[in-house]
């Protein structure tokens, strides 16, 4: 039986996105490809388990979504749309344009260690992820879960790999133009947002959960 197989698949999302295949699963949520109606455009939707939905967390994740939503970079998935669904229970979903015939990073770095690459491919590499990231930090937004797996390349633009940095669902926004910068975002309610092995130490300890800045991302 193919283990990719999920049981939200069929199933229309928000009335307009048509589940069809499991990308992925993580800690916080799963990733489908979607298609949305009536364009019948492939997209990629993430819909986010295990937080519980209220008036506060809707007004936050609205606030987060449009914050990710206005990042307009090359090297950044874009985020297309959001909403909050009905399925076992309330569960907030980002649609994202849909990043096809790329790898994640992680398969790119394993097949250089059997053939390096040239310091040119390796400095390309490494300044669209730099780039990405100062332009999401220059609208206060960081990711908090950087890695070789939230990343995407694949040749184009005259590229050898051009490079895509997906999942700021994990992302803190601030919205200064409110302000409202000290509000909680969805990931401060105690819990350690990120994978360990690539956190930056302040974000294992637990009198930082929900807090730093992009300095996270860097290390």
């Amino acid at each position: 039986m193919d283990d990719k197989v999920d049981p939200s698949v069929g199933l229309l999302l928000g009335d307009k996105y048509l589940l069809v295949k499991l990308l992925g699963k993580g800690g916080m949520g799963v990733v489908m490809v979607a298609l949305q109606q009536p364009l019948l455009r492939e997209v990629a939707l993430k819909v986010i388990r295990g937080v519980t939905i209220d008036d506060t967390m809707r007004q936050r994740f609205a606030r987060e979504a449009r914050a990710v939503a206005a990042l307009d970079h090359p090297n950044i998935v874009k985020l297309v749309d959001f909403g909050v669904a009905t399925l076992d229970e309330d569960a907030p979903f980002m649609v994202m344009e849909l990043v096809t015939g790329a790898l994640p990073l992680s398969k790119v770095f394993a097949g250089w260690g059997k053939e390096p690459p040239t310091w040119k491919v390796f400095g390309d590499v490494f300044a669209q992820l730099l780039s990405a990231l100062e332009a999401a930090h220059d609208r206060g937004i960081f990711h908090r879960d950087i890695k070789p797996d939230n990343a995407m390349a694949k040749k184009a633009f005259g590229y050898d790999w051009f490079v895509k940095v997906l999942d700021f669902g994990l992302a803190k926004s601030f919205d200064h133009s409110t302000g409202d910068a000290d509000m909680p975002s969805l990931t401060d309610s105690g819990i350690i947002a990120g994978t360990p092995q690539y956190m930056a130490p302040e974000q294992l300890s637990r009198a930082h959960f929900g807090r730093g800045d992009g300095r996270v991302d860097l290390y």
